[in-house]
């Protein structure tokens, strides 16, 4: 099996070669079958990210969760390896965060629960490992909501068969590509 460094180093390659248009049309498809999963009745916010370069683009998702008035939350990457998290008011700027990141400098602290915790990655597999950027911000702050539905999201070309797997690895619950949503069959 392929070591992490590799599937990293292979995977940002090709995504960094999509061009915008299919970027866009990818980044839709996600956010349609995003729309079809996350109940309206969501007791708690739903956490996700603003894209960062190539990455899948919930725009559209984040406006269809307002419309239906859920809370939406995204985070901040401290330099400790720790995730901040505000919650989203789409009237507030953005602000450039680290390794390229945006978030809200004057927004609302939120600490948790959540309903659903839309994550970014480059790869997944069929068992819901997750494949990030190797600086286990997200492995942290998944880690203390076990209770959340962990979405990973990415195009179809990231869902892969196997990737490999240590202990504080968190595993998705669903993983969803423009062309598909999976629901993850073992966690073990």
């Amino acid at each position: 099996m392929k070591e992490k460094s590799v599937w990293r180093k292979e995977l940002m390659v090709r995504r960094d070669e999509i061009d915008p248009e299919s970027q866009m049309k990818a980044s839709e498809g996600v956010c349609a079958r995003l729309s079809k999963l996350i109940r309206s009745d969501a007791s708690f916010p739903v956490h996700l990210y603003f894209a960062m370069g190539k990455e899948i683009n919930l725009t559209s998702l984040i406006n269809y969760l307002l419309r239906r008035d859920l809370q939406v939350v995204s985070s901040k990457s401290l330099p400790d390896r720790q995730l901040e998290n505000f919650i989203y008011e789409p009237k507030l700027p953005m602000s450039p965060g680290m390794f390229g990141t945006q978030f809200q400098a004057d927004g609302v602290i939120y600490e948790g629960p959540y309903s659903y915790m839309i994550i970014p990655g480059l790869a997944f597999d069929q068992n819901g490992v997750r494949l990030g950027y190797g600086a286990g911000y997200y492995d942290r702050f998944l880690a203390r909501y076990p209770q959340a539905v962990k979405i990973g999201v990415a195009y179809d070309f990231q869902y892969v068969d196997e990737l490999p797997r240590e202990d504080h690895d968190i595993c998705m619950n669903i993983i969803v590509t423009p062309n598909q949503a999976i629901r993850v069959r073992s966690k073990d």
